[in-house]
């Protein structure tokens, strides 16, 4: 069971890896913000926050509506301080562009994002692989 779920884990990393990179080579298109928020959240009494963000763009006279900044998925963490955090930053960086450059994947445009590459999805399933794969490998003997 441990070799199974360390087996998906690594083929989900290398998937991250590859959509990451091939990320770096899509067209781009003119989109049209639509949203975009600081989401709070209260963990276990910690604060913390997530980007929200929502925008419209077209492909072949098709309007589609996605909400990834990042091929792979976000990934950020907050503070305990309401807005200082990453995804404030990136939110701020977002707005202040004005209109987003969406980069679409040819194969499939409905999948968008607003930041081609990033490696961090990519860098947490690998971290979480390595850890199944250690122990599934000590409680195999």
């Amino acid at each position: 069971m441990l070799l199974a779920l360390a087996s998906f884990l690594t083929a989900l990393t290398l998937l991250s890896v590859i959509m990451a990179i091939w990320s770096r080579k899509w067209p781009s298109t003119q989109g049209r913000l639509i949203e975009a928020v600081v989401t709070p959240e209260l963990s276990g009494g910690q604060y913390a926050e997530s980007p929200s963000v929502t925008y419209e763009y077209e492909v072949g006279g098709r309007t589609y509506r996605s909400s990834l900044i990042h091929p792979t998925g976000d990934l950020s963490w907050g503070t305990n301080i309401p807005g200082v955090s990453s995804a404030s930053l990136q939110l701020d960086d977002i707005i202040n562009r004005g209109e987003p450059a969406v980069f679409y994947c040819p194969l499939f445009p409905r999948y968008a994002c607003l930041r081609p590459g990033g490696l961090s999805t990519s860098l947490f399933w690998a971290v979480l692989a390595t850890i199944f794969w250690i122990i599934a490998l000590s409680t195999s003997h």
